[in-house]
């Protein structure tokens, strides 16, 4: 049901925005070039992401019981902030500015992934988010002209992004001390849950967390070369900066680095 939902909501979207977008191109001299699709994978980096990053995004009650786990001694191994992609817009152009595209498009970052392992010669520490973004995106390249066989492009864009329906999740060898406190009232029996609250398994449990705002700034590259008269395929790299804010927490920057491949319909 919660694919069948996304799947709904994606298309409405598209739905929507190609009326809106219909009717501002008619009343501006703009004239619609393509029609875009994009899939590819974004690596959007949270600058100093670390564990209170993570903890930050739950419940208070859940970051107090999660501080009775001892991380002093585990060292960073390895993060990841990974999103694949896929987008779906239009190209427009004025007859004044020939050489100059304006690209806006609708993304959907399905599963994108921010996650952190720590680790010591004993123990591990794996903290990971899982998220879906919808995002709307604009920039404005110009072509390089007399170039045989590709069409080069180069320039500058944004998006902004929000997620929703977030889920972090904990997994570590470290286990809470029997004789703490830090229990809930359904796990107070003889039997704890084997990986929960003391049962010597370690620790592992996942919770819904708030949605996100997020926003980058990308200087943009691609090429594509035509095929069938009016297909144009190619592909396009971002790099930019931007932030991430979990509503209620905390604002960290992150960087960007995409790598998309395209499929154009040109209408001419």
């Amino acid at each position: 049901m919660k694919k069948l939902y996304n799947a709904f909501l994606l298309v409405s979207i598209f739905m929507i925005a190609g009326q809106l977008t219909a009717q501002d191109v008619q009343s501006s001299g703009f004239k619609i070039k393509s029609v875009d699709f994009s899939i590819g994978s974004d690596s959007d980096m949270v600058m100093d992401m670390n564990t209170s990053y993570f903890l930050g995004q739950l419940a208070s009650s859940q970051q107090e019981s999660l501080a009775n786990l001892d991380f002093g001694h585990l060292s960073t191994f390895s993060g990841t902030c990974e999103n694949p992609s896929m987008s779906l817009g239009i190209t427009l152009v004025h007859p004044k500015a020939e050489l100059f595209e304006w690209r806006n498009l609708i993304a959907y970052k399905p599963n994108r992934i921010d996650a952190i392992y720590l680790s010591s010669d004993e123990d591990y520490l794996n903290i990971s988010s899982n998220h879906t973004e919808i995002a709307a995106e604009s920039a404005i390249l110009m072509n390089i002209p007399n170039v045989p066989i590709f069409n080069i492009y180069v320039g500058a864009g944004t998006n902004l992004g929000v997620t929703s329906s977030n889920t972090t999740c904990v997994n570590t060898s470290l286990d809470f001390n029997s004789e703490n406190n830090s229990f809930r009232s359904d796990q107070l029996s003889n039997q704890v849950p084997a990986g929960q609250f003391g049962s010597g398994d370690g620790y592992h449990e996942c919770f819904n967390t708030g949605g996100q705002i997020n926003q980058r700034l990308f200087l943009q590259i691609g090429f594509g070369a035509e095929i069938w008269n009016r297909i144009e395929v190619g592909m396009d790299i971002k790099y930019g900066i931007g932030y991430r804010a979990d509503i209620g927490n905390s604002v960290r920057g992150t960087n960007l680095n995409s790598t998309n491949m395209i499929l154009r319909y040109k209408l001419r």
